[in-house]
């Protein structure tokens, strides 16, 4: 891709610390030019390109109304219906679990992750992998995980998975109390 040919190009003349390349888990082309290589794989000749995790997307944003809830939003928007809760990324559980199983054979997954339901769904596909694949290394990561429910978060360490939040807390935390979640999901 052209992307990568701009980091090697860099990374050749000098002008590169160095880069992680997360390529698009859904791009089956794609991640079959890295061949057998897992990740952290060194893909330069200078030592400054690596690949990083396959990264995937479950869901969008709570604020964007695109997250996956178990539940309704707390106030839905005109003209979606009482009972939306966002929808999945993925068109089936089927597809979701033969993706993952297929990336988790050597490679790290970073999925972006809001809403509990999308949350729930790559805990779900991530731990059927790793039953199939068992792999000690794989750090599979849910990005932003923000609606993750405490049952979730006990489930999350118990299967060496890794979670991060940034700041949207900050930023959007009273639209998340007050309009997409309501009092008592926002509380955690």
């Amino acid at each position: 891709p052209q992307w990568m040919t701009f980091f090697l190009k860099a990374s050749e003349n000098g002008d590169l610390a160095s880069v992680w390349s997360s390529a698009n888990g859904r791009n089956a082309k794609l991640i079959e030019s890295y061949g057998e290589k897992r990740q952290g794989a060194q893909l330069d000749k200078a030592g400054k390109v690596f690949l990083g995790p396959a990264k995937l997307f479950a869901d969008g944003s709570p604020q964007g109304y695109t997250a996956g809830f178990s539940k309704p939003y707390f106030k839905q928007l005109p003209g979606k219906p009482a009972d939306f809760r966002g929808f999945p990324v993925f068109n089936s559980q089927e597809e979701l679990f033969a993706l993952v199983q297929k990336l988790t054979m050597r490679l790290q997954i970073t999925t972006h992750t809001n809403g509990d339901q999308a949350i729930q769904d790559m805990i779900d596909a991530y731990s059927a992998a790793l039953e199939k694949n068992p792999r000690k290394d794989h750090r599979h990561i849910l990005n932003h995980c923000q609606f993750c429910r405490p049952d979730q978060v006990v489930a999350i360490a118990e299967k060496g998975f890794v979670f991060y939040f940034v700041t949207h807390t900050w930023f959007w935390g009273d639209i998340h109390r007050d309009m997409v979640a309501g009092p008592e999901r926002a509380a955690h």
